[in-house]
């Protein structure tokens, strides 16, 4: 670890790797909602983040991306137009959150450092 980043911050970063990687399914998802026989994804790091942030190890965490277990239409398909457009407005959210949470440890990082 350098001497810039703390565990919270690696946290963040992670959760940001995170967050990104569950908007690019989605994105995947609804790109994907009219092919016959798609598989909808999810992407689950949630768990791994917060056993790695409890081990002091946040960059240790994995971002897995999983099925969605979505039942099929007709066509074979799984994706749920309704809930991915749910799913992206919210990580949307979660990204700006992090985002600006890391931005303000940085900003008292500066303050601290007196520039």
């Amino acid at each position: 670890m350098d001497f810039l980043t703390d565990v919270t911050t690696s946290g963040l970063e992670r959760a940001l790797q995170g967050i990104s990687a569950q908007q690019q399914a989605t994105a995947a998802n609804i790109s994907n909602a009219q092919t016959p026989g798609y598989r909808a994804q999810r992407v689950n790091f949630e768990d791994s983040l917060a056993a790695a942030m409890n081990s002091g190890d946040p960059k240790g965490s994995s971002i897995d991306t999983v099925d969605a277990g979505t039942p099929a239409n007709i066509t074979g398909n799984t994706v749920q137009l309704d809930a991915e457009v749910t799913d992206l407005q919210k990580e949307g959210l979660q990204y700006q959150a992090v985002a600006q949470a890391i931005s303000f440890k940085y900003s008292l990082l500066r303050t601290a450092i007196g520039s």
